[in-house]
């Protein structure tokens, strides 16, 4: 799963505006992105409200989580992501059809 940042321009992130870094984790209201620390030549993990990011493709990752919920994958990614997508309040399907 992929983000992309946008947040205010008085931001330290503000640098990182309109590009995509992966999904590390999503939180009750925040997402953590992997974000690449040329100085330190690794990835940072890196904490964003939910109004600072934007999930890629995010009709197709909310199918995903929804058919992997009772796969061991992890169970509350469905849950995390419509509540992405309430605090946006963007309109989404609450279920898929399983193949």
């Amino acid at each position: 799963m992929e983000a992309i940042v946008n947040v205010n321009k008085g931001s330290s992130q503000a640098k990182n505006n309109g590009l995509t870094f992966r999904v590390k984790e999503i939180l009750n209201s925040i997402i953590a992105l992997e974000i690449p620390s040329e100085e330190m030549g690794l990835d940072l993990t890196t904490d964003f409200s939910f109004k600072e990011v934007f999930i890629v493709d995010f009709e197709k990752e909310l199918e995903v989580a929804y058919k992997n919920l009772n796969s061991g994958y992890d169970l509350k990614t469905f849950d995390k992501l419509c509540a992405y997508a309430d605090s946006k309040g963007m309109k989404y399907k609450k279920s898929y059809e399983i193949s």
